[in-house]
């Protein structure tokens, strides 16, 4: 049985990959939520590059879209 294993993360950035087969949610999508905070941290900088840009808009896509979709009513 190779390429097994197990994770524990935010199915969200995952999810193409369980759409497609690749990965399973062996719990039946068993989903804990957690009141967590998280944070982006890097140098301070006059001029962000585009990059991290590109990632932090992405990043807050994410949040939004867990916030709105993902939590329990």
């Amino acid at each position: 049985m190779s390429h097994a294993g197990i994770a524990i993360g935010r199915q969200q950035l995952v999810q193409k990959r369980v759409d497609r087969g690749e990965l399973v949610l062996p719990f039946g999508g068993f989903r804990q939520y957690g009141h967590y905070d998280y944070y982006l941290v890097h140098p301070p900088l006059n001029v962000v590059p585009k990059r991290l840009q590109v990632f932090m808009n992405w990043l807050h896509m994410c949040a939004q879209e867990q916030t709105i979709e993902q939590r329990p009513n």
